[in-house]
């Protein structure tokens, strides 16, 4: 069942936290504090990635006709962020500011991603959360060493060579993407064009029971009233709990806590007379941050749908909205750190899954960035019918 419109983002902004996740009886002491503090880097990575995130959403909302949209802007930040280490000059720049980060030099921000994942992969070890990330390439593109080794260091991604010309290279890394994602996302990629050298490949995996569930037996059947003025018979979730709420001049929102508290899902319900797809559409960082910053503990009566979607979405036009066009435009991008051939960003490709229910939620995410080259490597025919000489050589 899909729920016109239901936006997710912040459920998937800060995935990270690997761990199995644990059914006690007694919710966890509840986690008050970092166990450490940020550095200025990881500050200014944090405030790039909020506000990357938030000028993604309003981009899709403002083109999807979709009625349902889930984003991982933290996804697409991580497989960007492995790209933008190939990247030079105004390219470079580009990427940058449109991933928030502005004129902040490439090892800040390199170290403020390995940094922030190594963080936020150990909060709560009542969640499952994994991050993983990996550089796909063709075995006859000779990539930069220095490249794969940023990949590596920084984001700690695996690297792979593979025959892009043969079926099984597909077939690696959607198997990768599915292996990363327990199954959720099966696939990432329906082809590699001939042209694409290169993919880096970013996968998200979270999996968080609430710290007050549902009880299965307050769940009824109820009305949710669609953006086009219809409506429709779903199942909604109810529980009475203390909670972090927050009310606003057109909107509504409660903080609903996963395991110890490190992850959150902020449900925000817009008020009468506004649409979930104009509120997004608008929605900055900074009103995200007055929203968070504005909750307080009420005595709520939540009602919820059960919610279960798949979402993918092709970003190019919504990054080149962003401003990051030049690393698509083959005459103009400057991607020589990764390797030869004037490489360029061919296409960056997403998808999303969440399942949120009285037990908790299960939500994934994948990236890829492909990259090509202008100078695709010539095929050629050689037939040998006639005469013809061989060597055997040292």
């Amino acid at each position: 069942m899909t729920i016109p419109r239901s936006i997710g983002l912040a459920a998937l902004l800060g995935l990270a936290a690997c761990g199995g996740a644990t059914d006690p009886s007694e919710p966890p002491a509840l986690l008050e504090t970092l166990p450490r503090e940020l550095t200025a880097g990881e500050t200014a990575a944090i405030a790039a990635n909020n506000q990357f995130a938030f000028r993604l959403l309003n981009t899709i909302v403002a083109d999807e006709p979709d009625p349902n949209a889930f984003v991982s802007p933290l996804s697409v930040s991580i497989a960007l962020g492995l790209v933008m280490n190939g990247a030079r000059g105004d390219t470079r720049d580009a990427m940058a500011a449109t991933l928030g980060f502005g004129p902040l030099p490439q090892t800040q921000i390199n170290e403020a991603y390995r940094s922030l994942i190594a963080l936020l992969l150990g909060l709560d070890e009542r969640v499952e959360f994994s991050i993983a990330n990996a550089i796909f390439t063709d075995r006859a593109y000779p990539v930069e060493p220095a490249f794969l080794s940023d990949a590596r260091q920084y984001f700690d991604a695996q690297a792979q060579s593979l025959d892009f010309g043969s079926s099984t290279a597909l077939a690696t890394i959607n198997q990768w993407v599915s292996d990363k994602t327990r199954g959720k996302i099966p696939t990432i990629l329906d082809r590699i064009d001939r042209a694409e050298v290169l993919f880096a490949v970013n996968a998200i995996y979270f999996k968080g029971l609430w710290r007050e569930r549902f009880d299965e037996g307050e769940t009824r059947t109820g009305t949710f009233h669609a953006a086009d003025g219809g409506s429709q018979s779903v199942p909604m979730m109810r529980r009475t709990e203390r909670t972090p709420y927050y009310e606003g001049t057109d909107l509504e929102a409660v903080d609903l806590w996963y395991g110890a508290g490190a992850h959150t899902m902020t449900v925000i319900l817009p008020s009468e007379g506004t649409t979930a797809t104009e509120l997004a559409a608008r929605l900055t960082a900074a009103d995200f941050v007055t929203i968070a910053g504005g909750l307080i503990n009420a005595e709520v009566t939540l009602e919820l749908p059960r919610l279960r979607l798949e979402y993918k979405r092709s970003l190019r036009d919504d990054l080149e909205a962003l401003g990051m066009g030049i690393a698509f435009d083959p005459e103009r991008a400057d991607l020589s750190g990764i390797g030869p051939g004037a490489p360029f960003i061919t296409r960056v490709e997403h998808k999303t899954f969440v399942d949120v229910n009285e037990e908790g939620t299960e939500a994934a995410a994948a990236t890829a960035v492909g990259v090509g080259v202008v100078s695709a490597p010539r095929t050629v025919a050689l037939r040998v019918d006639r005469p013809f000489l061989i060597a055997i050589r040292e």
